[in-house]
């Protein structure tokens, strides 16, 4: 989006009452952003609504996300029994209200009581043009990062296995931002770098903090003292460039193509990769074998047999397994963000730092 798509000030009337959403690519800087605005103390940040978003089919080519079909509640509610981010959230489903679109919104202002602040935000990483469905005023913020960063990132945290298909998710959530746009005039939407957030986050967060209405306050450094996440370090807007090897740079540059220019980042210079088809099936079969290894590692037979129930049709085990699945998941992962009533913890280092048993919660 060009500069001159995006207003300089901006504070709308329905502030405070439909929900913004700030879109982004795993390993963009997502979280970062997120306690930022969180630590504001008139905006409440969700980490997430992939509960909600995932709910909904994807429009077709050239539908308008307005007109895509709604789950009934019964089958909302079955969908949120085995969503693992929607058991962590600390949010009621109520079946009294009429409709997915209510229950929606009333997520929204549970999440406001609880801060107990005014204006909500919630991140997606994709999906982002089925909100227009349930909030058809909403509002976007598009956070953009480097993707040789971001898929090297990927790669570094155990999900992405090598930077090609780690950049493919980068490349996902752009083309789908690209669709959006298509539906949302530039006056609702707004565009933010990582680079820039890591460089001088102050003025980064100005023309956010224009588009939601309020200032700067020196609150949202807070994040810092709870929890792992240090302020914004002006090295990290360029590390790739140290960290990647070239085949990596090569690897991350071959899958996104021309997004890299129309996004504004340079291409680093080193010869062109072809990956062809064989190339990309091996590169594929080596990303299965090691997803594969991680899931039996972590969730065991429960892994396998969720997988071929699922592919059986066999609901009752799938959602057994899945649960089980959710449970081991929310008992091992490290989250760096904790709040009253949320199954968040600080990490072992954290801990040691702050005088902590280990054991501590």
């Amino acid at each position: 989006m060009s500069s001159s798509d995006q207003p300089s000030t901006h504070t709308p009337s329905h502030v405070g009452e439909s929900p913004v959403f700030f879109v982004g690519a795993e390993r963009t800087g997502t979280t970062l952003f997120r306690l930022l605005l969180d630590s504001h103390p008139e905006i409440t940040c969700m980490e997430g609504f992939r509960f909600v978003a995932e709910a909904l089919p994807p429009p077709e080519a050239g539908q308008d996300p307005a007109t895509i079909s709604l789950p009934t509640m019964a089958e909302y509610e079955e969908f949120l029994s085995t969503d693992n981010q929607f058991a962590g959230m600390g949010l009621t489903f109520d079946s009294s209200l009429g409709s997915v679109i209510e229950v929606a919104q009333s997520f929204v202002e549970q999440r406001k009581a609880a801060a107990g602040k005014g204006i909500f935000v919630t991140k997606l990483h994709r999906d982002a043009p089925q909100m227009l469905r349930l909030w058809p005023d909403a509002r976007f913020i598009h956070l953009i990062r480097d993707p040789r960063a971001m898929a090297k990132s990927g790669v570094a945290k155990d999900w992405g296995f090598n930077t090609y298909l780690s950049a493919q998710k980068w490349v996902e959530t752009e083309r789908e931002w690209n669709e959006l746009c298509q539906w949302v005039p530039a006056d609702r939407r707004l565009e933010i770098r990582f680079e820039d957030l890591a460089t001088d986050h102050e003025a980064a967060l100005a023309p956010v903090l224009a588009f939601l209405g309020v200032t700067y306050d020196p609150e949202m450094l807070s994040y810092v003292a709870p929890t792992d996440y240090d302020r914004p370090n002006p090295a990290k807007a360029d590390e790739w460039r140290t960290t990647m090897s070239e085949r990596e740079i090569q690897l991350a540059e071959a899958r996104v193509g021309e997004l890299l220019t129309e996004r504004g980042y340079e291409p680093s210079g080193l010869p062109a990769l072809d990956v062809g088809a064989n190339e990309l099936k091996k590169i594929k079969a080596e990303a299965t074998a090691k997803k594969w290894k991680h899931k039996l590692e972590e969730y065991g037979p429960y892994f396998l047999a969720e997988f071929a129930a699922r592919k059986v049709g066999v609901r009752s085990i799938e959602v057994k397994c899945k649960t089980e699945m959710n449970k081991r998941e929310r008992a091992s992962r490290i989250r760096s963000w904790r709040e009253d009533g949320r199954e968040y913890a600080y990490s072992p280092s954290r801990k040691a730092e702050l005088g902590l048993a280990p054991d501590a919660p």
